[in-house]
């Protein structure tokens, strides 16, 4: 089992990987056609970070409550899990949650960027406009 943890482990770091190249070569097409360089390059930013900390998040907490629910389902059923039936539950439910908040976090990064950007593009210099101006097109 811990062979296929070492294995899945890897696996998340080229998917890092891959993601942060894609995002790259948005950036670098834009920047070399001139158009919508920085637009591009802030919503990149933060759809990549918020791809990363909310995948790392919604793993944590998915793995959590999936063990908590198989463990609650086995109390009430009156039964006893195995390890493995454990460490299955727990891996489907960081692999469902850090996919699932990845994703969520990714759109609502990239949406961030694109607010900082259009602030700064309006000549917002100071970090409270840029707050208030993000904190407005969220809410919406």
């Amino acid at each position: 089992m811990s062979k296929f943890v070492a294995g899945a482990n890897r696996i998340g770091y080229v998917s890092i990987g891959l993601d942060a190249a894609t995002g790259l070569t948005k950036v670098h097409h834009a920047c070399t056609e001139g158009t919508q360089c920085q637009k591009t390059t802030a919503r990149e930013i933060g759809r990549f970070s918020g791809a990363v900390g909310g995948g790392i998040w919604g793993a944590k907490v998915g793995g959590s409550i999936a063990i908590g629910a198989a463990s609650g389902v086995a109390i009430a059923f009156g039964v006893v899990l195995s390890a493995p039936v454990i460490a299955v539950v727990g891996i489907g439910g960081t692999v469902a949650g850090g996919y699932y908040a990845g994703s969520k976090f990714s759109e609502m990064g990239a949406q961030v960027g694109e607010i900082i950007s259009d602030a700064a593009d309006n000549g917002s210099e100071k970090v409270m406009d840029v707050l208030y101006k993000m904190k407005g097109a969220l809410d919406d």
